[in-house]
């Protein structure tokens, strides 16, 4: 109606993307909690992908690098690197779009887990090591938040084409 009127055609592709980027996570949502017992090929598939990483001894030392490296500490530390640079940049509408999104991530995430209710696959919890639920998953939202925060404000504020492009290509 009105709002295709409103909006631009550039405008329409990214929310149009970010609108079935919000059926599918419904959809997935849908899925983990009813009868599950069609994804347990896929939570199979984890539990061979993490013994096969224990098993090259090198590899399970670089994923846990990744891991810290995209845990929630390290998280809270780029957002504030973020603001800090936004600020410091003349910038303080980046610094609060990035506060907004990356502080409130993790609430809607804990919110979502809290709904949806979807236990860890045995295999992944086998000391107990996790008391949060799987889905959605903590690391995947944070991460993709700071990815996306990073891709609007190089859009908005990074005027070299290949530096913006490069900055995009390793968001996703």
């Amino acid at each position: 109606g009105i709002l295709l009127l409103v909006l631009d055609a550039p405008r329409r592709v990214p929310l149009t993307w970010a609108a079935l980027c919000l059926l599918a996570l419904a959809a997935l949502a849908w899925a983990v909690t009813g009868d599950r017992s069609w994804l347990a090929p896929l939570d199979d598939l984890g539990r061979d992908a993490q013994q096969w990483a224990a098993s090259i001894h090198w590899l399970e030392s670089v994923l846990r690098v990744v891991e810290v490296a995209l845990g929630t500490t390290a998280m809270w530390i780029y957002a504030l690197v973020l603001v800090g640079v936004s600020l410091l940049r003349g910038h303080p509408r980046a610094a609060v779009f990035s506060v907004l999104v990356l502080a409130s991530t993790p609430l809607i995430n804990s919110s979502l887990k809290a709904l949806l209710g979807r236990e860890r696959p045995e295999w992944q919890n086998l000391l107990h090591f996790h008391s949060t639920m799987s889905f959605p998953s903590g690391h995947a939202s944070q991460t993709t938040a700071l990815a996306g925060v990073l891709s609007v404000l190089a859009a908005l504020y990074l005027r070299r084409t290949n530096l913006r492009r490069l900055v995009h290509a390793v968001a996703v």
